[in-house]
């Protein structure tokens, strides 16, 4: 029983501290320049955020990141099934 209550005295102190944890993140993306201000107006606004967000020229980069990432994995499935077909 004692394990239990620690165990989620554990889980709700880290779930609690995610928060904070976002909070800061996104104040050191937005010193970095990685994310806008919500004063710039971004053009998509990231949730919990102030408002700060990414602009038109970063939501450009981001999705052609994602495209490259989904390019990559669709190729190596596509290599594994091949692996596969030549092995029976």
């Amino acid at each position: 029983m004692i394990v239990f209550v620690v165990v989620a005295v554990a889980a709700m102190t880290a779930i609690g501290s995610v928060g904070v944890v976002w909070l800061t993140g996104v104040g050191w993306l937005v010193e970095h320049h990685v994310l806008v201000p919500a004063a710039v107006h971004p053009v998509f606004a990231l949730p919990a955020c102030a408002g700060a967000g990414l602009d038109a020229a970063r939501l450009a980069i981001g999705a052609g990141i994602v495209v490259a990432l989904i390019a990559v994995a669709v190729s190596a499935v596509h290599r594994r099934v091949a692996g596969r077909r030549d092995l029976s």
